[in-house]
């Protein structure tokens, strides 16, 4: 289990003047109008933009490395310092990319029931092969479990998991395997340095192969339950060492009328759709 044996050194303050103009907004007066720690906002916020950028963009170090955007984050902190709503308000963009993906679907669905309709009423005959159904593309998610995952990041150029609570992220894990014992932790840990995965599902005979996922996870803990994040063993996978963390100092709770601007908001949104709408994942998975 996790055991902290090391003193705590102090907590450096989050680079809140480093983040682009809109998300430094954002954050700024989220932490002010709730109150909470700025990274409470900041960190999750990465994680969801990481999402929405997805497989369109990585950094290569050098020819054989390149990291892309995907971040494991946690912020952690006591009950009531204001966690859950931090990540919901750090994740509202992504949110917002996801109902327009969700609108896009919708008419896609129509146009491809319109086409069946055609296809249908034509001489079998003189039938091509029937119109494909549209894929429902996903930049988000809470479900935690490998099999769910898998289509979606097969399907997707990125999504994030976000969790108010992350033990629970962790509890999920292999859930509906026999004993519990399954092989998504390993797939998590593959999934953090992008390899590729697949997936044998139980009720089908066609695995989901995913060449190169593209996954982030965001979501909060308090200092007492950091222990159900290790193995279950007490072994050193590595797991813990992929998370991105925050701890910072407790900001007083207090009532302020402050909040955020409207338009503050606005603008992360269409950075979010401008970050997804960005070309359209590469093939070179050599």
């Amino acid at each position: 289990r996790m055991q902290f044996t090391e003193p705590l050194v102090d907590v450096q303050p989050f680079p809140v003047g480093a983040l682009p103009t809109g998300l430094r907004a954002l954050v700024e007066q989220a932490a002010v109008a709730l109150p909470c720690p700025p990274e409470f906002v900041a960190v999750p916020l990465l994680a969801a933009a990481g999402a929405a950028i997805g497989n369109s963009l990585q950094v290569e170090i050098k020819g054989s490395w390149s990291e892309g955007p995907n971040l494991y984050v946690v912020v952690v902190g006591d009950p009531g310092s204001k966690k859950s709503p931090a990540i919901s308000l750090a994740s509202q963009p992504l949110h917002a990319v996801q109902a327009m993906l969700a609108r896009e679907y919708e008419q896609l669905q129509k146009r491809h029931e319109q086409a069946m309709k055609t296809w249908k009423a034509g001489p079998k005959e003189d039938r091509d092969d029937a119109p494909l159904a549209p894929t429902y593309r996903h930049v988000l998610t809470t479900d935690v479990t490998v099999e769910a995952l898998a289509p979606m990041l097969r399907d997707s150029k990125g999504v994030a998991v976000l969790k108010d609570e992350l033990s629970a992220w962790v509890a999920g894990m292999n859930q509906y395997k026999s004993g519990g014992r399954g092989s998504d932790r390993q797939h998590y840990l593959s999934m953090w340095s992008r390899s590729a995965i697949k997936v044998d599902r139980k009720n089908s005979p066609i695995p989901v192969y995913v060449p190169l996922p593209c996954l982030g996870v965001a979501g909060g803990i308090q200092p007492d339950l950091l222990p159900k994040l290790s193995n279950e063993e007490g072994l050193d996978d590595g797991f813990v060492d992929r998370l991105l963390w925050a701890w910072p100092e407790d900001v007083p709770d207090r009532w302020t009328a402050s909040d955020v601007e409207p338009q503050v908001i606005a603008k992360v949104e269409e950075l979010f759709r401008r970050l997804y709408n960005l070309r359209e994942p590469y093939n070179d998975y050599g």
